[in-house]
């Protein structure tokens, strides 16, 4: 019964349009609005206390089954096996919790996982990541993205409807295989290879970010 249907992005409106033919004349996209201002603006209040040794990476998600955080623990903890350090810090909040804890003391990984629960500003811990995480089975357009660029963090994310709009790779971030041996091949190239990083943060360092 609407009169127009917006979409956040080119891939969800395809798919939209794939499942429901008959609302292509109606249906559009636009893509996400931030306040980028307050974004820098908070990023700065506080500082994690993140191992400067370490390489961190942040989720930003809530802890529910289609975000994959149980594969980013494992991927986490193989490669601290082969000798990498690295450190996974997980903001956010939800019914899975109880599993992903339990998955922590199973891979004896507590070392290298910490859960925040929900923060109210995430934004220092995402500015001081190494790298954005996005371990997702399935995502729509996450802000998140917007918010790493903005911070001029890279991006780690499996594929997704979405994902080859939000991050131009080698310039933003990466696109992996949606798998955990995706993320474990693509995460292991990014350590083996600290320059595509400095590259990708060079690059966002230089862009000018707006809702125009």
């Amino acid at each position: 019964k609407m009169d127009k249907i917006v979409c956040v992005s080119r891939g969800c409106l395809k798919s939209l349009i794939t499942v429901h033919p008959e609302l292509a004349d109606k249906s559009y996209y636009t893509y996400n609005c931030y306040d980028f201002e307050e974004i820098l603006t908070k990023s700065t209040l506080n500082e994690p206390d993140f191992d400067p040794d370490c390489f961190n990476l942040v989720i930003a998600a809530r802890i529910s089954e289609e975000k994959g955080i149980d594969r980013a623990i494992r991927v986490v903890r193989r490669l601290a096996g082969e000798g990498y350090r690295l450190k996974l810090h997980v903001l956010g909040e939800g019914m899975q919790r109880p599993a992903i804890e339990n998955l922590i003391r199973e891979l004896d990984a507590a070392s290298l996982v910490t859960l925040y629960g929900n923060r109210d500003n995430p934004y220092p811990y995402i500015a001081a990541a190494d790298i954005l995480m996005i371990s997702s089975y399935h995502e729509a357009a996450p802000m998140v993205i917007g918010e790493a660029k903005a911070l001029h963090v890279p991006i780690l994310t499996t594929e997704s409807v979405s994902a080859s709009e939000q991050v131009k790779v080698g310039q933003e971030g990466f696109i992996c295989h949606n798998s955990e041996q995706g993320m474990y091949d693509s995460l292991k190239m990014i350590l083996d290879n600290p320059h595509l990083l400095e590259n990708c943060r060079t690059y966002l360092a230089g862009c000018s970010f707006s809702n125009h």
